[in-house]
């Protein structure tokens, strides 16, 4: 990985008083890869004008230059923690073939010849095979240190003390490894190989604030990426959004700009080595502070939201309805963004208007619902045509961006012009003619977007407020209206949002003749002049008033009788909530990505539903990446001939996603923890969970609408599945079963002794055990 370059000029320092040293070439000294890990580390603080660390590393460093470690080394540089004749035990068994039973078989001899050697007791302890005999050798090290000479223990202690305490870490062993952790500080109160950033992750976690703010006092000066962030994010955690915690983030990504976007959570920081990484530059400074640090703000709720929200952070995310990041709003549609968007089921339709003074206007519709719009001084020409299709692909009116599988083009002109561009990001295109009367509808909701479209357009949209709806047309039509948030989420701001909608339904037709969306509540001085509008300039038809004017039952009709004089305002029974609940529903559809939401599943009812998100709750609430390490395995097995095994790992030790994965095929599943298993043999289930914007928009209205419960703000959960490397339609009703099912008695499995299985039923009757898969 190539360095960071020096920057021209550059005074403070070691930053021109020495080279960049070569990690390549400190291994190749004979240097320990700990001690080379540690100089990294101090190098980079260096460049950054802290040279504290530099300079006692450098002594260390000095010390392996003058006696490099090889076979003529003393044994007791390389065992410093043993006897001279258990640590030529152990420095035999590196030299054979390095094999688990034999680096057990050397430990075990070596403690014979000397009880109180560290390193076999350490030795033995990675290589234990059960967590709880790992940790008691650990123990008994750390015990053993205790009676060497302390200058002895201070050089080699500490570096054993981060190889036990990250193991444990993995094992989600927490209080144990901060057993062996802390000591490391009083052995080394300098702390050179960073023990400190291992606390710092294990007191998040385990909301030790006392221990943690005692930790943060122990290095004041210490403006490495891990210690300034943590500041903030303790004293939000354990005092509250305060004016010095805003200034101490603040400053923090000031001074790192990088590391933010991880703790926030929008981006995932790439996959961290398990040993301690090289900071050559500051995007590795960065992943390693997210390391660090995810997992503590992925401990308390909200968080992530007050990183984002505090540095204003823009929100880029795939389900949004907007490509708006960073700051910047794209502009053309992107071809390589339109060919990597997954291709929906969905057919959408093209149609060209001529408006009435000219002008062409263009739309794009999916079930009679716009896409996206624009008009067109003169008759488009075929670039003009491929332009404003890959703009409304890459950013559409509504909905994140996607592409449909079929584009319909009513003359076939437009067809020949069309099909070989939208091909080209896998979109089929055909020609359809509409019937006459499709055609007449079609032509007359057209025109009244155009009118609404021009006027938005020359800035008149006050002229309807000095509209007299008496002087309008008397029809004998009912308007229903409701308001409503659905779940179409907006990212101009740190954290998405829902608009509200307002909604105006012709209830003879069932077509929507006025809309408003509004970032806040509407007063209802603000819906009835929304009326107002749509009576002077309905999005189908003519100008008119209705007869009357039905409230969808979740408001009350007293506020907008106040504005609405004679007109009659009342409000509706059931079947006008259902009426729009359908309508809602089917434009939250239309707006996704082609995803199979658990609710149209076929099978799946609402109590199935609510059952699984019952489930849900449990399970985030019992924390089990907290039980776990990641790379445990479970077996999940049915009773049943016939049915596969399933391989059960459960995610979030690292803080990045917290969750399940259920992967079909035991052996699959193995391999895919040891990363050897190709992505096109894999078979998963995933729940993941996150914030409400990250669920599929129509599974959280249902889930709110029904009152369905859920952990927390971040707890929502988010159903993958993968099929031999692909995005799968959805869950079957049985896949769907056998989540809820192992979500409600996992907790419980992994709280009992390893060497014991479980056995239980999911909501079908089929019987299933869960196993220890070692």
């Amino acid at each position: 990985m190539r360095r960071k370059q020096q920057p021209a000029g550059r005074a403070d320092g070691i930053g021109n008083a020495l080279p960049l040293l070569s990690r390549d070439e400190l291994l190749e000294s004979g240097a320990p890869p700990e001690l080379v890990e540690m100089v990294m580390m101090a190098q980079q603080a260096a460049l950054e004008g802290d040279t504290t660390l530099m300079e006692e590393t450098m002594g260390l460093l000095g010390m392996f230059a003058d006696q490099p470690f090889d076979e003529a080394s003393s044994l007791e540089d390389a065992f410093p923690l043993s006897s001279p004749e258990a640590a030529e035990v152990l420095y035999a068994s590196e030299c054979e073939d390095g094999t688990a039973s034999g680096y057990q078989a050397a430990a075990k001899q070596a403690l014979q010849v000397d009880p109180k050697s560290v390193e076999a007791q350490v030795m033995l302890g990675d290589f234990a095979g059960a967590e709880e005999d790992r940790v008691q050798w650990y123990r008994r090290a750390c015990e053993a240190a205790k009676s060497k000479p302390p200058e002895q223990v201070r050089t080699a202690m500490p570096i054993m003390r981060a190889r036990m305490g990250s193991r444990l870490l993995d094992d989600s062993r927490l209080s144990d490894a901060a057993d062996v952790l802390f000591p490391g500080l009083d052995e080394d109160p300098s702390d050179p190989i960073g023990l400190r950033f291992l606390l710092l992750d294990l007191c998040f976690r385990l909301r030790w604030y006392d221990e943690l703010g005692t930790l943060l006092d122990r290095f004041p000066k210490d403006n490495l990426a891990p210690m300034l962030f943590a500041r903030p994010i303790y004293l939000f955690q354990s005092e509250g959004d305060t004016s010095k915690a805003r200034e101490l983030l603040k400053a923090a990504h000031k001074a790192k700009p990088k590391v933010a976007r991880y703790l926030a959570g929008l981006e995932l920081p790439p996959a961290l080595r398990p040993e301690y990484p090289m900071v050559a530059d500051e995007d590795e400074e960065a992943v390693m502070t997210a390391g660090y640090l995810l997992p503590g703000v992925r401990t308390v709720e909200g968080t992530a939201r007050w990183i984002r929200e505090t540095l204003e952070l823009k929100f880029s995310h795939p389900g949004s309805s907007s490509s708006e990041a960073d700051g910047d709003q794209s502009g053309a549609g992107d071809l390589d963004q339109a060919l990597e968007l997954p291709r929906g089921k969905m057919t959408w339709q093209y149609h060209l208007h001529r408006c009435r003074d000219g002008a062409y206007l263009g739309v794009l519709l999916e079930d009679l619902s716009p896409i996206s719009t624009v008009r067109f001084a003169n008759r488009p020409k075929a670039k003009e045509l491929r332009n404003f299709l890959l703009d409304s692909v890459c950013d559409p009116m509504v909905g994140p961006p996607r592409k449909p599988a079929v584009l319909q083009v009513p003359t076939k002109a437009d067809v020949k012009a069309l099909a070989k561009t939208v091909g080209t990001y896998g979109v089929a295109c055909e020609h359809r003619a509409l019937e006459a009367d499709v055609k007449a509808m079609l032509a007359e909701s057209l025109d009244a977007l155009a009118r609404r479209l021009e006027r938005l357009a020359s800035d008149r949209s006050d002229e309807t407020d000095e509209v007299d709806i008496a002087d309008l047309p008397q029809s004998d039509q009912q308007w229903w209206v409701g308001v409503f948030q659905p779940p179409m989420w907006i990212v101009d701001r740190a954290t998405p949002y829902r608009a509200y909608l307002q909604l105006v339904l012709d209830a003879s037709s069932g077509c929507v003749v006025g809309s408003d969306s509004t970032a806040e509540l509407p007063s209802p001085e603000q819906q009835w002049q929304v009326l107002v509008d749509t009576m002077a300039d309905p999005m189908v038809g003519q100008p008119r008033r209705p007869e009357s004017i039905v409230l969808d039952p979740r408001m009350s009709a007293e506020p907008l009788t106040r504005y609405s004089g004679s007109l009659n305002v009342f409000t509706g029974d059931q079947l006008v909530a259902d009426s729009f609940n359908e309508l809602i529903t089917g434009l939250l559809l239309n707006s996704g990505q082609g995803e199979t939401p658990l609710a149209e599943t076929e099978g799946v009812t609402e109590k199935l539903m609510e059952r699984f998100y019952d489930a849900a709750t449990r399970f985030y609430k019992a924390a089990p990446w907290k039980m776990v390490g990641g790379d445990n395995l479970i077996r999940l097995e049915y009773r049943e001939s016939g049915e596969s095994s399933w391989g059960i790992t459960v995610m979030g030790q690292l803080g990045q996603v917290l969750g399940l994965s259920l992967i079909e095929n035991v052996k699959h599943a193995r391999k895919f923890i040891q990363q050897e298993c190709p992505i096109e043999e894999l078979v998963a289930i995933s729940i993941q969970f996150g914030e409400a914007f990250d669920m599929v928009p129509i599974d959280f209205w249902h889930l709110e609408q029904n009152h369905w419960s859920v952990a927390d703000a971040e707890a929502y959960p988010l159903v993958i599945k993968m099929d031999h490397g692909e995005h799968a339609s959805g869950l079957s009703n049985e896949e769907l079963r056998m989540v809820e099912s192992v979500m409600s008695v996992l907790p419980r499995f992994l709280d009992q002794p390893r060497d014991q299985t479980m056995e239980a039923k999911d909501s079908l009757g089929r019987e299933f055990r869960l196993s220890w898969e070692l």
